[in-house]
């Protein structure tokens, strides 16, 4: 049974994100020729019969693909399947495109709505907003890094051998980690740095804070 499947729609971004690794972990399975429209809807076909329910449309940036990955989400939604679109929404500058966005935003507020939920709009300050990536790096970073700390090949972890203790720690947290983790494990180090906590950590741990008291407590 295959209840969730993620579809990527193009390897290609016009972003360079510090923490995707899509590039490096996809370039060599996928050969530069996008997949069409027709055959993600034969994917889609055969997977419908494996119990599908949950499609993630991601990439790279799947709006780079805009008219296939617009033709998916109608025809994954009129299949009754959950649609989520993974994308950075750095094409939103596109009017056209962010209408597009906005009427299927809209089509699921009225299919909950008709399900019997209760729909109430909740406002977020501009401010607000824009501070939740930059905490989200700093806490996200931090936590990976303190919670696998002890993955060494020591105590813990898939130990790599080597001659010595501290060549086993290296090589291990070196060969035993993708280059996405080994980069959130040299920002969490940073910024849990005692010079840095205050300024970084500590400081991101406040703003995360106020978000979650002033916001949700207000409204919910």
């Amino acid at each position: 049974m295959i209840r969730e499947a993620c579809y990527k729609i193009t390897e290609n971004c016009p972003c360079n994100c510090l923490f995707c690794d899509s590039k490096e972990k996809y370039e060599k399975i996928f050969n530069k020729t996008n997949i069409g429209f027709e055959d993600w809807k034969l994917i889609t076909d055969k997977l419908i019969k494996e119990g599908l329910e949950v499609v993630v449309l991601s990439g790279g940036e799947p709006l780079l693909q805009e008219d296939i990955t617009f033709k998916l989400i109608k025809y994954l939604q009129n299949k009754d399947i959950y649609v989520v679109l993974n994308t950075s929404g750095i094409l939103f500058k596109n009017n056209k495109l962010l209408e597009k966005v906005k009427d299927n935003f809209k089509d699921v507020l009225d299919k909950c709505k008709n399900l019997g939920f209760e729909v109430e709009e909740v406002s977020f300050g501009r401010e607000l907003l824009e501070a939740i990536y930059p905490v989200y790096n700093v806490i996200s970073c931090a936590e990976a890094t303190s919670n696998n700390s002890n993955l060494t090949g020591i105590p813990f972890g898939s130990r790599v051998e080597a001659g010595n203790v501290y060549d086993i720690m290296v090589k291990t947290r070196t060969e035993g980690f993708s280059e996405l983790i080994k980069r959130r494990f040299v920002i969490g180090s940073y910024v849990l740095q005692k010079e840095n906590q205050e300024k970084l950590f500590l400081n991101a741990s406040s703003i995360s804070f106020i978000a979650s008291t002033n916001c949700y407590r207000e409204k919910f």
